[in-house]
């Protein structure tokens, strides 16, 4: 039950962020008449025709704005895992893990010893 609740909560979030400016644009057709008498910047100039329009290109700019920040981030995320990689190449799934995560790994800290344990010889 429990799991089916959170993937049913997982598959909305995937789809609000893939139709986002689907439902920017539904929203503003759905509210048009609102927007139009209370929203709109133009509704004092009737010559222009605006009909909230400049409340739909401000809300689609802002959906692009923070979609260019997240696009940003991911592609800093990658730059530093890369980086690291390069001095640790052999590890690069742990290192992409730390840097993603680096919260979860931050318990796990390793200290060496000093010297090296070594079985006696027969």
């Amino acid at each position: 039950m429990l799991k089916g609740i959170a993937a049913i909560f997982l598959l909305l979030a995937l789809m609000v962020q893939t139709f986002s400016k689907t439902a920017i644009f539904f929203n503003f057709f759905a509210n048009q008449s609102y927007i139009t008498k209370v929203l709109c910047e133009n509704k004092d100039k009737p010559q222009l025709y605006c009909c909230g329009k400049c409340q739909l290109r401000k809300s689609l700019r802002q959906e692009e704005n923070s979609e260019k920040q997240n696009e940003e981030r991911k592609q800093k995320i990658n730059m530093d895992i890369a980086l690291l990689s390069s001095f640790f190449p052999y590890q690069s799934t742990i290192v992409s893990s730390i840097v993603l995560y680096p919260a979860k790994f931050a318990a796990y800290a390793v200290q060496h010893p000093d010297s090296i344990f070594h079985p006696p010889c027969d």
